[in-house]
């Protein structure tokens, strides 16, 4: 997953590097498919999971996630979104796209 010096996670939605232990809690991100079911990859297909070992728990994901302060030293301009922010992008179906350079 894209993570950039701002604080911008790619995550098929553009999330706030503070807002990605909510996005765990809430079960909208997942660290693991649960075996007997599905999981959909875009332009793929949809893969019943049969057996897996997942790398990750929510902790140790945000933990890795969590290098923007080698990117961005002072931590300086993070993107943050307010509710009624994320409310519009929900409303009017917009969808944002993330342009990195490595």
């Amino acid at each position: 997953m894209p993570v950039y010096e701002d604080g911008t996670i790619d995550c098929w939605k553009r999330v706030a590097l503070s807002d990605l232990s909510g996005e765990l809690k809430s079960g909208w991100l997942v660290t693991e498919i649960p075996v007997g079911k599905s999981i959909s990859i875009h332009g793929l297909g949809e893969y019943e999971i049969l057996s897996a070992k997942w790398e990750h728990t929510p902790k140790s994901f945000l933990k890795s996630v969590n290098h923007v302060q080698s990117m961005n030293s002072e931590m300086a301009g993070l993107f943050s979104e307010t509710a009624e922010q994320k409310q519009r992008w929900k409303e009017n179906k917009v969808c944002w796209s993330a342009d990195g350079t490595p």
